[in-house]
């Protein structure tokens, strides 16, 4: 055979005059330039690697079997959100539970309290010291066992309010309510006893114009007493809000923030009633 035949190979099925003056053919019939290199080869040097999907993966990245051998990385535990269900911030307690911003904010207040108090009781132990005579034989005598009495009030106070809190933490409405109102009855019992004392001091004349003894006196249970009024009226209207549904298990960050300062002036009470009246 003379001209392309005679130059045609079996297995070829294009002329070697094409592929010489054409370039390589591609499976599909498409034409690549002489010396042009494999489709793959052209695509990996400017596209990246292909995925089998379809799918490209940019220049030197890995293929899919090496990204699936690498070892999985476990995601560290999810971080708490930055606000409780009553929109309040949170920090990181002692036992690693969230404390909200109120909560920390009623700490850092209380704190400052208990340096209030203790400097009026650092000046009435002064004051004490310095006296010859402690009460001076003048002055009439406090009523020790009807405050008493009324201290043993207070306490039960502190034992309602805490009724109150397992009722919310528990989910009982109807025990929160009683708790709440309970505990805000013994507050006033206790501040109506409180008045009626100052009512006969005042009468035998005890005043705060009658000396050091009277001006310590008045001093330090006055400013117990001004904070039971504003922790009671407090008191109030966290049970009004319970009351109307809008304080409660969904939203109980307020119950047990009132609860915290009223636990506070209870407790401030035993202290006061010992220096005071028994000393």
């Amino acid at each position: 055979m003379n001209g392309l035949g005679q130059l045609r190979d079996a297995s070829d099925p294009i002329p070697r005059p094409i592929v010489r003056r054409l370039g390589r053919r591609n499976a599909s019939g498409g034409r690549f330039g002489r010396g042009a290199a494999p489709p793959s080869e052209v695509f990996e040097r400017r596209l990246g690697r292909r995925s089998p999907s379809g799918g490209r993966f940019g220049t030197g990245a890995a293929p899919p079997s090496a990204v699936l051998d690498r070892p999985v990385q476990r995601l560290p535990p999810p971080i708490p959100p930055p606000f409780d269900a009553d929109g309040h911030g949170r920090s990181e307690g002692e036992d690693g539970r969230p404390i909200d911003n109120a909560r920390l904010g009623l700490l850092v207040f209380l704190g400052a309290e208990t340096m209030l108090f203790a400097a009026f009781v650092a000046g009435f132990f002064v004051l004490r010291v310095g006296a010859p005579v402690w009460p001076p034989p003048t002055q009439p005598r406090l009523p020790v066992f009807v405050t008493g009495l009324n201290t043993l009030c207070l306490l039960a106070s502190s034992l309602s309010m805490r009724a109150a809190v397992r009722g919310l933490r528990r989910g009982d409405r109807a025990r929160l309510q009683r708790g709440l109102w309970l505990t805000a009855l013994l507050g006033v019992v206790f501040l109506a006893v409180q008045g009626l004392e100052w009512v006969r001091l005042i009468g035998f004349g005890l005043r705060v114009s009658s000396g050091v003894y009277g001006g310590t006196f008045y001093t330090l249970i006055g400013l117990h007493g001004a904070h039971v009024l504003g922790a009671l009226t407090w008191l109030v209207v966290v049970a009004l809000g319970v009351w109307r549904g809008r304080l409660g298990a969904r939203r109980a960050t307020p119950v047990t923030v009132c609860a915290m300062y009223w636990h506070y002036v209870v407790a401030l009470w035993p202290i006061l009633y010992v220096l005071v009246y028994l000393h």
